[in-house]
């Protein structure tokens, strides 16, 4: 999926999908801080590694977000709330941890990790803030990364 981040009205883009099953029973919305200058961003889920991704926390990530821009941005300062990730497989009131991990010319760059706790949604658990790994954050050039979701808490930072 391509989408381009930006200077957006309210400041961020949503990836949306149907909760009931889109990518392996998750689904939702991931907002995201506003991008300057705005950039093509190519997304893919999956709850499974299955492209040999870094595997950032403890025990087995539920759900990887691959993430590819095409050139170089700075992300704003703000998230909006709302929405999150979506799953009869997220329990509400368990937390759980956020790592994301960035690639560019060759050096990894961690952002992260952060936790927040599931809240209920009419689609089983949901799990906001994702986007918050990327406050503030400079890329200087085309780079590519993945956000990863694991069970429990992992760290004391909130998202």
């Amino acid at each position: 999926m391509d989408i381009f981040v930006g200077q957006q009205s309210f400041a961020v883009f949503c990836v949306v999908a149907a909760a009931q099953g889109a990518f392996g029973g998750f689904g939702g919305t991931v907002k995201y801080p506003s991008a300057n200058p705005s950039v093509k961003l190519s997304l893919i889920s999956s709850t499974t590694n299955y492209n040999d991704m870094p595997e950032l926390g403890q025990g087995t990530a539920i759900f990887y977000l691959q993430l590819a821009l095409a050139s170089g941005t700075d992300f704003g300062k703000n998230v909006s709330s709302g929405g999150g990730l979506a799953s009869q497989s997220i329990v509400p009131g368990n937390p759980y941890t956020i790592y994301g991990q960035a690639v560019v010319d060759r050096v990894k760059v961690n952002f992260g990790p952060c936790y927040v706790i599931a809240t209920k949604s009419k689609y089983g658990g949901a799990i906001g803030g994702i986007g918050t790994l990327l406050k503030g954050e400079s890329v200087p050039v085309a780079a590519t990364g993945v956000i990863e979701i694991y069970s429990g808490q992992q760290t004391s930072t909130t998202c």
